[in-house]
């Protein structure tokens, strides 16, 4: 018998697998590259973001960015006292405190067409109601009408200023949560794991963005790091449940997550934990209740629920909230997905090679991932793709925990191979060049 020549072993990623990992950077720089040049000297440069928006990103700035994340990477592994320096509460409250300056001195300027609504809206209704919201969007755009109010009686802010101001507060928040939730799942390479996790083009969600996703995407980090300590046993299934239904009532693309919460169920009751269910599945239909029950006294109805919400078709046949089938928007969709999200390539090469153990927090992610792809692959993007794509930008978080749990649970106690490393520069560099680029449009 032949020795086999992959290395099964607990720890470090085998020859093959390194080669593998190195011939797909390889590849993916280069695409990057050739796609990035033909788009700057392309003469259509200036009528959309291009066919292939979603690897044509890369700028100078973003190179500088991605050389940055090589040199704090180059030992690939930091020495144990100079992570237990930073390995505290308030070194992260500080670290997410000073992302958020940097947060709002590059807030983008993109605007979607809703985005672009908004004064409108807010202008007419907040006078009328003192707030604006829909069904769909429940506490996000009563928050941010409500916000705005106050912002531009005592400072004269618009809406747009107003959106970015929370949207990048919700990011430090968000940030803090991230890098305890990396500390907790990758405890021998949080800071590169946090580095990995962010590296994705959805982060531009805390760039001031000017639309109703970043304080529900910011409730559902909450509910991932409550879910890793539920399943360990570090605190009880009633908090990732509240969580998850707060943020259903800041925007209903939640609903997609609602597997994963059954998975914990079902593993609490496994365990025992029948009266904790019970208090989380009650504490869950209160907040639900209780938002459509306060929305409903202060003006908007909850019969309204069926007829002017998109979970229910907006008042016409449920399949117009569907996408239809194509090459070239699935073609966009693959664009928009390396765009958010582009460790999914390595969620691939982590299927092929049987790197996913199934333990509870892996399966746990695996459903949740799971269901965001069913959001991104079936729910239509009415404003076109590239216009929605904070729509799916949530899709990212279950995704990156999976992928960079699972890579740095490889790796061990090891070294981090250079490939990786390359991998999370280049991904750094294509989504921060996209970030910055929106700072200046």
């Amino acid at each position: 018998m032949g020795r086999n020549t992959r290395t099964e072993t607990q720890e470090g990623f085998s020859a093959s697998e390194i080669r593998a990992y190195a011939a797909m950077v390889l590849v993916l720089a280069a695409i990057d590259v050739a796609a990035s040049i033909l788009y700057l000297t392309s003469s259509e440069r200036s009528s959309g973001p291009g066919p292939l928006f979603g690897f044509s990103q890369l700028r100078w700035w973003g190179l500088v960015a991605a050389a940055a994340v090589g040199l704090a990477a180059v030992a690939r592994r930091p020495p144990a006292a100079a992570t237990a320096r930073f390995d505290t509460t308030l070194a992260r409250m500080a670290f997410a405190g000073a992302c958020g300056i940097a947060f709002f001195i590059l807030r983008s300027w993109f605007i979607n067409p809703d985005g672009a609504l908004f004064p409108m809206k807010f202008m007419v209704d907040v006078p009328a109601k003192g707030f604006h919201a829909t069904h769909d969007e429940m506490w996000e755009l009563y928050i941010h009408s409500k916000f705005w109010m106050y912002a531009n009686e005592y400072f004269g802010w618009s809406v747009a200023q107003s959106y970015q101001v929370l949207s990048c507060a919700a990011g430090v928040v968000f940030v803090f949560l991230m890098l305890t939730c990396c500390r907790r799942l990758v405890p021998l390479h949080w800071p590169l794991a946090f580095v990995a996790c962010v590296s994705g083009g959805y982060m531009q969600l805390f760039f001031g963005d000017v639309e109703n996703y970043t304080l529900m995407t910011t409730l559902v980090m909450g509910y991932f790091l409550a879910s890793v300590r539920a399943i360990d046993g570090r605190t009880s299934i009633v908090y990732p449940a509240l969580l998850l239904a707060l943020a259903l009532a800041f925007h209903l693309e939640a609903g997609f997550l609602l597997p994963s919460l059954v998975y914990l169920f079902v593993v609490a009751f496994q365990r025992g934990q029948r009266f904790q269910v019970a208090v989380a599945l009650t504490g869950f239909a209160l907040i639900v209740a209780g938002t459509l029950l306060f929305f409903h006294l202060q003006g908007l109805p909850i019969g309204d629920l069926v007829a002017h919400s998109q979970a229910f078709g907006d008042s016409g046949p449920f399949r117009q909230m569907l996408a239809t089938p194509s090459l070239e928007y699935y073609f966009q969709i693959a664009n928009l997905a390396f765009l958010l999200v582009p460790s999914w390539v390595i969620l691939l090469a982590l299927i092929a090679c049987r790197r996913i153990p199934l333990d509870a927090v892996n399966v746990h992610l695996v459903v949740a991932s799971a269901g965001m792809t069913v959001l991104v692959m079936a729910w239509k993007a009415q404003l076109g793709v590239y216009n929605d794509w904070n729509l799916f930008a949530m899709a990212a978080v279950p995704i990156s925990l999976l992928v960079w749990r699972n890579v740095f649970q490889v790796v061990g106690a090891g070294r981090v191979p250079w490939p990786i490393v390359a991998m999370i520069a280049l991904f750094f560099a294509h989504s921060y060049s996209w970030v910055i680029g929106n700072h200046w449009s």
